[in-house]
């Protein structure tokens, strides 16, 4: 996997994620909801997942010009998860649960 840039300016979503996230560091980036409490991720934790998500995908293989289909709830991991998408990338095609319910149903 090639490096990610990060532009003085940034041009892209990610590249604006990344910026951000080296400003705030351990400033929380979200707050969710698990095991009957909540609990927040902090920048710097969300970069680490979607570098990962990143690194994996490319350890997999996935290489640009691949396609990666990212189907989920509705869950805050589905936007870091998007985000690594779109670092190896800069597109990846999003899919609404509901259209995967209608496509399974409709599927022989």
């Amino acid at each position: 996997m090639g490096a990610i840039r990060q532009a003085a300016i940034p041009r892209t979503t990610v590249e604006t994620f990344l910026s951000q996230a080296e400003c705030l560091g351990e400033r929380p980036f979200l707050y969710f909801h698990q095991d009957g409490d909540w609990r927040c991720l902090s920048w710097a934790e969300a970069r680490d997942r979607v570098l990962r998500v990143a690194a994996a995908l490319a350890a997999e293989g996935v290489r640009p010009g691949d396609r990666v289909a990212l189907i989920s709830q509705n869950r805050f991991e589905w936007v870091l998860a998007d985000f690594g998408i779109h670092s190896v990338f800069d597109v990846a095609p999003e899919i609404s649960t509901a259209a995967a319910a209608i496509t399974k149903e409709q599927a022989p």
